[in-house]
Parts: C-alpha cells; sequence; structure tokens
C-alpha cells in the first residue's frame, strides 16, 4: 500500500464501514480509474456481504 496515491481527487484512499447489523462491509474507491496527471478519478462504492459462521 505504501507505492499508491492516497488522493481522494486522484488516486485511492482506504476507508471501510461496518453496518450496524453487522452484515455489510461498505468501502469506497477509485481502484479502477487513475487517470493521472491531476486529473480527477471516478469513485465506486462497493458492499461486501459478511459470512455468517
Amino acid at each position: 500500500m505504501a507505492n499508491h496515491n492516497y488522493s481522494k481527487d486522484t488516486g485511492v484512499e482506504p476507508n471501510l464501514t461496518f453496518t450496524r447489523d453487522g452484515k455489510w462491509l461498505i468501502f469506497s474507491g477509485n481502484f479502477h480509474t487513475n487517470p493521472g496527471h491531476g486529473q480527477k478519478a471516478t469513485t465506486h462504492t462497493y458492499a461486501v456481504a459478511i459470512a455468517k459462521k
């Protein structure tokens, strides 16, 4: 992760939130769109279901 640009505008920013019921992990990032040259990247929001044991 040390080699990533964590700018909200041009890179990824690690973040996550668990839903109150603990069933989902929500995070956003622009992992697939880093246009470079100071251009603003597109941010996507992801939701991952937490497996039950």
